[in-house]
């Protein structure tokens, strides 16, 4: 069919239990009279890619273009509690600590990203490639309002080995030179853009701001490449060459 729609959804689930003890007695406890800690870790993914696929053909000309959506939500969680001073420093557990020491910290980590993309194919003759891409996504983790950005990529290649004499060619199985030009768009961890409060194990406890400073002006990191090559495979693919030259400049 020359119109096609695919719908994807996933839902990934992993947990993990964490222990740590380092007895009363060793170098790294002495000074602390012993250390413990317990942790739970889970991390939710759920993820939607819904796209539409349009295939057509004029005459040696093939077309293909791609419309779609996707939708990713992650969520962590993770407990975790900690001691210190055993009272019998053979027995490691949480309850065998001073009760002065012991914390309990909870950390939910939420993030959510909406992106629409797009994919343009051109071929001659499967000897001249076009291909045009780009992609639009709005991040939880950006300043509301400004929290969504673009990268798109253009690149082709010529399958020189399709035309002429060299089509017969018993040596030359391959030969394809291409060029391309591609921007990636990245966005920045959850809560990178508001203060955040963290717990404080002194006297009195309580909290206090971390010391990573938040930026409320944050943008997006682009990374840009330009790449020029070629491919050339000898012998019925016995004997193969790939070369190429790039730079790629990373922004924000």
């Amino acid at each position: 069919p020359w119109l096609s729609f695919t719908g994807r959804v996933g839902y990934d689930v992993t947990a993990g239990n964490g222990y740590r003890s380092i007895h009363p007695q060793s170098n790294a406890g002495i000074s602390q009279g012993g250390y413990i800690e317990t942790y739970y870790n889970q991390a939710n993914v759920t993820t939607t890619n819904l796209f539409a696929t349009l295939k057509k053909s004029f005459g040696k000309f093939n077309t293909r273009l791609i419309l779609g959506n996707a939708i990713s939500e992650n969520e962590q969680t993770i407990l975790s509690t900690q001691g210190s001073k055993f009272l019998e420093q053979n027995f490691l557990s949480i309850n065998n600590t001073d009760p002065t020491t012991q914390r309990s910290q909870e950390r939910i980590i939420r993030k959510k990203v909406v992106g629409f993309y797009g994919e343009a194919v051109f071929d001659y003759d499967n000897i001249l490639f076009l291909t045009l891409t780009g992609r639009k996504d709005w991040s939880s983790t950006l300043p509301e309002g400004d929290n969504d950005f673009f990268y798109p990529s253009v690149g082709t290649s010529f399958v020189f080995s399709e035309i002429g004499g060299l089509k017969d060619s018993k040596v030359l199985t391959l030969g394809k030179l291409r060029a391309s030009y591609a921007e990636v768009g990245n966005d920045a961890k959850p809560y990178d853009i508001v203060p955040s409060y963290q717990p404080q194990p002194t006297t009195g406890g309580g909290f206090a701001y971390g010391v990573t400073g938040a930026n409320a002006e944050l943008k997006p990191e682009y990374r840009k490449s330009y790449e020029l090559g070629t491919e050339l495979q000898f012998y019925n693919n016995r004997l193969g060459l790939d070369v190429a030259v790039y730079r790629t400049k990373t922004e924000d």
